[in-house]
């Protein structure tokens, strides 16, 4: 009885509790979100689009600070490819992987040794991120060779997202600057671990056919052996 828009005076005076308070913030925060939505769907209409993903308040950019070693010390700003707007933030690719699914639909694996969602250009690569690059290339052809040699059928992509939530973007900017032409996405403070990025992410396993394709369960324990491990390749 209580819960009374009548007694909305008294709930906040005796409990500190405000049915209007409340609704008016949970009505600002789904409009903020909206918002957001919209204007990435607007501005953001390409899938595999190259986006940067920027912490608004790292006043250091464009130049990274060289003493650290570590890429979120060094810059809080990375470029994805943007795989558009879901229930729960803004999609961006992190891994693609050539990968293997059985017919059963349950047996897969994937080249662990490659990865093919680094940037096309990225002015902030550096001596380190090229040398990956060179190795990660020549895996590639190995990994590529391997999935050649599959049915079609049993060719398949494994793909990971990072989820970025809508209520984290503070703005969006489709002009670019003359460091990254692309569009600059601008978020909130960035976690010292994840970035700006939900704690989990999405991951999708599916063949290559284009009107049969099969989706199934990255299930760990369901890998086979089909392309080289990391561990494997040596020196």
């Amino acid at each position: 009885m209580l819960y009374q828009p009548k007694n909305d005076d008294v709930l906040f005076t005796f409990f500190g509790v405000s049915k209007r308070i409340r609704q008016r913030s949970l009505s600002a925060e789904v409009r903020r979100k909206l918002v957001v939505k919209r204007k990435a769907q607007r501005l953001l209409q390409s899938f595999g689009l190259e986006v940067l993903v920027r912490d608004a308040s790292d006043d250091r950019y464009p130049y990274a600070d060289e003493t650290q070693r570590e890429k979120l010390r060094a810059r809080r700003w990375c470029i994805y490819r943007y795989e558009g707007c879901h229930h729960d933030g803004l999609h961006v690719l992190r891994h693609r992987h050539l990968a293997f699914l059985d017919d059963d639909g349950v047996a897969w694996d994937f080249a662990e040794c490659m990865d093919d969602s680094a940037p096309h250009k990225n002015p902030w690569r550096t001596e380190d991120d090229e040398k990956l690059m060179d190795q990660v290339a020549a895996a590639r052809a190995n990994a590529m060779t391997i999935w050649d040699a599959l049915p079609e059928k049993n060719r398949a992509w494994f793909e990971e997202y990072l989820v970025l939530p809508y209520e984290s973007v503070i703005d969006i900017d489709d002009k670019g600057d003359e460091w990254f032409e692309g569009p600059h996405i601008y978020v909130g403070e960035f976690d010292p671990v994840r970035g700006p990025f939900r704690d989990y992410r999405r991951v999708r396993l599916c063949t290559i056919g284009q009107w049969s394709a099969r989706h199934a369960e990255a299930n760990p324990e369901a890998r086979v052996k089909k392309f080289p491990r990391v561990e494997a390749l040596g020196p």
